[in-house]
């Protein structure tokens, strides 16, 4: 599953990489136009815009994996849509979305959040140990991958955030997990990893002029178009 699949990028990236393989998709998205987009692109895919419900009674069934960029922060409940990843996911849930390492999440949505297209949406960046500690609580965790790109959430992007999110000093990031799940597991403790390989935009601007990335982004356009 990918959970706010948009234009169906994910899907591109899954086709040109492991094209063949056997595996099944289905991608989610909010915007009607992203899905008919998507759809046009990529026909016979499974694209379904989401229709209010809670995920499980959309989709009725879990996935070996489910993938979520950037949704959670956007959520005036962000810890009840983590739940609802959590429930479609029978081992594998791979998340990014926006921690702060200090400081008490903000959500009040009036106080944390983006504009984008004349709407004001929630823009919630979670306490990391707050997180860790959430998902640790749940009985079929195993493990948890985690990276946090740093990067200072505050003056970017039409984003009203908490004044403390404008300094370095607060550690926001782009953080992505992959949550391990065994519905079989037995009570015990629940492995912690930390993934040091720089992610998000710190790796796009690193590599901007790297001819790969220039190769990429060239090859991405002329997909969306064709």
């Amino acid at each position: 599953f990918d959970i706010g699949c948009a234009t169906g990028t994910t899907y591109r990236f899954l086709y040109n990489k492991i094209r063949g393989s056997g595996y099944s998709y289905t991608g989610l998205d909010l915007s009607k136009s992203a899905i008919e987009r998507a759809r046009s692109l990529y026909p016979g895919v499974n694209f379904l815009t989401s229709n209010g419900e809670r995920l499980y009674e959309q989709l009725s069934l879990k996935a070996d994996i489910v993938y979520s960029r950037d949704t959670i922060l956007h959520q005036d409940s962000p810890y009840d849509f983590l739940d609802q990843l959590i429930e479609i996911t029978e081992r594998f849930l791979i998340i990014r979305l926006r921690t702060r390492d200090h400081g008490e999440t903000e959500f009040d949505v009036s106080k944390s959040c983006q504009a984008y297209d004349n709407y004001w949406l929630p823009y919630i960046v979670l306490n990391i140990d707050e997180l860790i500690s959430y998902i640790k609580s749940k009985n079929n965790v195993i493990k948890v991958t985690i990276n946090k790109s740093y990067d200072v959430l505050g003056g970017q992007n039409s984003r009203f955030l908490p004044k403390d999110l404008y300094f370095e000093k607060t550690g926001t990031a782009e953080t992505s997990i992959m949550i391990e799940l065994d519905a079989a597991k037995q009570k015990g403790e629940i492995e912690i990893v930390h993934d040091k390989k720089i992610q998000g935009h710190q790796f796009l601007r690193r590599n901007r002029l790297h001819y790969k990335y220039l190769i990429y982004r060239t090859m991405s356009k002329f997909s969306n178009r064709n």
